[in-house]
């Protein structure tokens, strides 16, 4: 009964994840072209993943072990054992993308 279970959840966690991921695909390519738009593209992606978590039941909750400090380059390194740290680690977590690369 549990691989039963397991498996419909799988099978509607896929769907929704591919069904949204094609709905909003279309307008991510168009933001992506151009670097101005570069910070919607990441909010519509943000979107994106908190709809598709909710839909499929996956809500993490985020602790941090500290305050992580806003005048310094930190380093985020998941282990990437499922595709759910990436979504995590893009949208759950309260750090900008964009300061990244700076």
């Amino acid at each position: 009964m549990k691989r039963l279970l397991g498996r419909i959840w799988l099978a509607w966690a896929g769907f929704w994840f591919v069904a949204l991921f094609l709905l909003v695909y279309p307008l991510l390519i168009l933001l992506l072209a151009s670097p101005r738009t570069y910070r919607l593209a990441h909010g519509l992606r943000k979107i994106w993943g908190r709809v598709t978590s909710v839909v499929a039941f996956v809500i993490p909750i985020v602790r941090y072990e500290q305050k992580l400090p806003k005048d310094q380059q930190l380093i985020f390194c998941p282990n990437h054992i499922s595709y759910l740290d990436i979504l995590t680690c893009v949208v759950f977590c309260r750090v900008s993308i964009f300061s990244w690369a700076r």
